[in-house]
């Protein structure tokens, strides 16, 4: 088999793979009535809200910052943060200083239920990766990474830079 042809069958299994894991998740998070942007969105905010925790600066989350990280469209988020404001998983604040400017923080409702998601969808990786050994897994993630890299060296760069989100 050439290496054209290779290339082409471990698309055809990252294609096929990712619509299992959307499938799974999709199942998982319907009992929650919540989409992965949603989740998405809660786990951003609650790596905020944990960095100010830990380091004592307040960082003051905006829709601008999610449209940035994410690569979304302002109504896209407008939707997603409407959402999630409908739920009581966030809300807006209006800044005492500018009125102009609505701060998005997490809920208690929300942080509650980003975590327990975040430590099922840690179970369901567990389980997933079950039949590799640690050697395997390492070998695997750098391979991922090698490949995410040569598609997307940004993309790559901005989750190393933000690890914690999922």
């Amino acid at each position: 088999m050439d290496r054209r042809h290779n290339s082409l069958m471990v698309g055809s299994l990252v294609k096929r793979l990712e619509g299992i894991l959307t499938t799974k998740s999709n199942n998982f998070l319907k009992q929650y009535n919540i989409t992965w942007s949603q989740v998405q969105i809660l786990k951003y905010l609650a790596v905020q809200e944990e960095l100010s925790q830990e380091d004592g600066k307040e960082r003051a989350v905006f829709q601008k910052d999610i449209e940035t990280f994410f690569n979304l469209t302002n109504p896209t988020v407008t939707g997603l943060i409407n959402r999630l404001e409908t739920k009581d998983l966030l809300v807006r604040e209006t800044l005492s200083r500018d009125r102009r400017w609505r701060r998005l923080r997490i809920t208690e409702e929300g942080l509650a239920l980003e975590k327990y998601i975040y430590e099922e969808f840690i179970r369901m990786d567990g389980d997933m990766m079950a039949p590799f050994s640690d050697s395997e897994l390492g070998d695997f993630r750098l391979y991922l990474e090698r490949l995410l890299h040569s598609l997307s060296p940004e993309i790559l760069e901005k989750s190393r830079q933000n690890k914690n989100l999922l």
